[in-house]
């Protein structure tokens, strides 16, 4: 019986070592690549729950359009810094920009008096701006996938 080498198996040239090829990645940094994972996905939901709110809680108005639009927004950016980690490091910042939105949102627009959309304004935008900004002082984007 003949001996069947496998893709393992096989003689590559130098420098095309099997290990290369199949090693997981690896996430650089003390604790910079998890923690910015953990942050995407903390804003991530954060944006879904609030593009959900405004049915749940019955907002209207002009907190029913900022808590579904912001909402929209942040999970979609989330997404993408999700999927491409290294081309979307500056988007962190729109985070971070649109958390200060929401907390300002209720007095500018003039939803404050309604407790319970206030409240998700300020709690989801603060969640929202204390993630952006972990993820900023972990490095960013030091989730890119980096082979030996």
């Amino acid at each position: 019986m003949t001996d069947i080498k496998g893709p393992e198996n096989r003689e590559r040239p130098p420098g095309h070592e099997l290990a290369h090829e199949t090693a997981p990645p690896t996430y650089p940094g003390p604790a910079g690549g998890r923690l910015s994972l953990i942050t995407d996905v903390g804003v991530l939901v954060a944006g879904v729950w609030l593009v959900v709110a405004p049915f749940v809680l019955g907002h209207d108005g002009a907190a029913f359009w900022n808590t579904l639009i912001s909402g929209a927004v942040i999970a979609i950016l989330a997404v993408a810094r999700l999927g491409s980690p290294p081309r979307t490091s500056r988007l962190g910042l729109v985070h971070l920009v649109l958390g200060i939105w929401l907390i300002a949102s209720p007095f500018l627009l003039g939803y404050g008096t309604d407790l319970v959309a206030a409240r998700t304004s300020y709690a989801t935008g603060a969640v929202v701006a204390v993630l952006a900004l972990a993820s900023a002082a972990s490095g960013g984007r030091s989730r890119s996938v980096m082979r030996d």
